[in-house]
């Protein structure tokens, strides 16, 4: 299996000038390292442009914020259990359902006033427990 390492630069800087600032002494090795980061990918390089490396970035980015949102889901278990095949998959929909409908109403607040999924579940179980006639 061939392997290629791509090299990028955090924050704003590019690489030639973490390259420059580190050959004119002005970077130790260890500060240099701290500005760079590395994806190592099995998918080969194409023509060996920029844009390929950018392509590869923005396909790492959204696998990761996949994995993220899906261990996030398992972080936040449902509260139903059964034995249930029925029952099982109604409370799995639900729980996605609660926490899509978590992000969305993230992506709508200020950052600085931002609920957790725990405060979000509650706040719908106080809403709507009046409601709800078993």
């Amino acid at each position: 299996m061939r392997c290629w390492v791509l090299l990028f630069a955090r924050g704003n800087q590019s690489l030639a000038a973490i390259k420059n600032a580190y050959r004119q002494n002005n970077l130790s090795l260890t500060d240099a390292s701290e500005q760079i980061y590395a994806l190592i990918t099995t998918i080969a390089p194409q023509f060996h442009s920029k844009s390929f490396v950018y392509t590869i970035k923005r396909y790492y980015k959204m696998k990761w914020q996949i994995e993220t949102a899906f261990r996030d889901v398992d972080d936040h278990k449902g509260i139903w259990r059964s034995n249930y095949d029925g029952i099982r998959l109604f409370a799995e929909i639900g729980k996605y359902l609660l926490f899509n409908f978590w992000q969305i109403e993230r992506g709508e607040l200020d950052s600085n006033k931002a609920i957790t999924f725990q405060e979000y579940r509650d706040w719908l179980i106080d809403e709507f427990s009046d409601s709800i006639n078993l």
